[in-house]
């Protein structure tokens, strides 16, 4: 009797626990949802999800179930959860659906997950969103999808009917691009930069917002924004605060257009050795020779890296550290090490080579001399090069420092024994 009292009494929280976050409509047909939020006067949201997608069950977890979401939801919104794909394990409810949720995917062009439809009780579509989100970024969306003035789909009918207004073009690129629909968020950024930012003063043009959209919607070096970047670069970057801003714009240009023709048709390579120099020689002349090094010498890292020439790879790898520094800033390290060990000692028998790439990793442990990733590619290297003592040393190191790493575990071992820790293929 003290425990059925006793479940009777948890029984409230257990409810009031199950009513927080969103609530979601079961055994509804498509016509009764749309029913239920014009009578409601509600928006409609439903969640293309997919039963593999990790992603989705993110939102489901963390997401959905917040009191401060389901507040904001119950009030707006008439939400439902409908299933993309199909698996043998799908009860009855699930089954009903098909057909519609076929018919969802085709009309709303639903090809992520989870992806976030945003509708009027009419079923007509408002706003969009895809993609894992935190609380917080969710809830912005929410903000979005419930207001006429920041729907993208309301405001992206107005501008196809001729309303131009420009403090919304920005943000309907923007959205475009991240919808994935790239033709559409070039056009409006080329209409929003051709018609109003370049006719903008350089005081009120030479923003970061402005800069910053310039840049990714840039598409030719005869348009006004390239100047920007090219002839005004110190500008842009001091705008910016990060140095390079505009050289990684002019670059981006310069490839697309002198080199990509040349080397790459849809994406892939074109023929067996593209003649470098005389590519360099032309943007030379038309730009200047510290562009025409600086492109060619990415145009190569990533020719190389496509044909797994792992010599020129790490040859070129090297030289541009050699001319342009090294990157030890925030991801630079990591990129650095990365480089090293997969590219110069999984695959590289140069002793040269080896040796400088000892030199760029003693630099990166100067600043951590405990990181146990850098102490095995040191280690690993020394190896290579027929170091044996010394590589053991610092491998012990390594796997005391991270004793749960197996791969190091494993190389330690080798070492011990006298194997080879790289492939024998290379």
């Amino acid at each position: 009797m003290k425990k059925i009292l006793s479940l009777i009494l948890l029984l409230p929280f257990v409810i009031n626990a199950q009513e927080k976050g969103i609530h979601f409509e079961q055994g509804l047909t498509w016509d009764q949802v749309l029913a239920k939020a014009k009578a409601e006067n509600k928006y409609i949201f439903v969640d293309c999800y997919a039963t593999w997608c990790n992603p989705c069950k993110y939102m489901d977890q963390n997401v959905y179930t917040l009191e401060s979401i389901g507040n904001y939801m119950n009030d707006k919104f008439v939400s439902l959860k409908v299933q993309m794909d199909t698996s043998a394990h799908d009860k009855d409810e699930i089954k009903k659906w098909f057909a519609v949720a076929n018919a969802i995917k085709n009309k709303y062009e639903v090809t992520a997950f989870p992806s976030y439809l945003f509708l009027s009780s009419e079923g007509k579509i408002l706003h969009k969103g895809t993609g894992a989100k935190n609380a917080t970024s969710f809830l912005d969306l929410l903000y979005k999808a419930s207001s006429p003035n920041t729907q993208y789909y309301t405001l992206l009918e107005k501008y196809k009917q001729g309303t131009r207004s420009y403090t919304e073009m920005a943000y309907l690129a923007k959205t475009s691009q991240i919808l994935k629909d790239k033709e559409l968020a070039f056009t409006i950024a080329q209409d929003y930069m051709q018609n109003y930012l370049y006719k903008l003063e350089d005081h009120e043009l030479y923003t970061k917002e402005n800069i910053e959209f310039i840049g990714s919607f840039l598409l030719s070096s005869k348009e006004k924004g390239f100047d920007m970047f090219y002839n005004h670069a110190n500008k842009v970057d001091e705008v910016m605060g990060r140095s390079s801003f505009a050289k990684t714009v002019v670059n981006h240009i310069i490839t697309k257009e002198e080199i990509d023709p040349i080397v790459w048709s849809k994406s892939k390579a074109i023929g067996k050795s593209p003649n470098w120099s005389k590519m360099e020689s032309a943007i030379t002349k038309k730009y200047n020779h510290i562009c025409a090094e600086y492109a060619i010498l990415n145009a190569q890292l990533k020719w190389y890296g496509y044909k797994k020439d792992w010599s020129n790879l790490a040859k070129y790898n090297l030289k541009k550290i050699d001319i342009y520094g090294l990157d030890t800033a925030g991801l630079g390290k990591l990129f650095l090490n990365n480089m090293i060990f997969e590219v110069v000692f999984m695959h590289n028998n140069d002793a040269k080579i080896l040796k400088r790439s000892i030199e760029l990793i003693d630099v990166l442990l100067k600043t951590d001399s405990i990181n146990s990733a850098w102490l095995d590619t040191k280690a690993n290297l020394l190896y290579k090069l027929g170091k044996k003592e010394d590589a053991v040393v610092i491998e012990e190191r390594a796997a005391a420092l991270d004793p749960k790493a197996m791969d190091i575990q494993q190389s330690l071992e080798k070492m011990k024994r006298g194997e080879p820790t790289w492939p024998m293929n290379n």
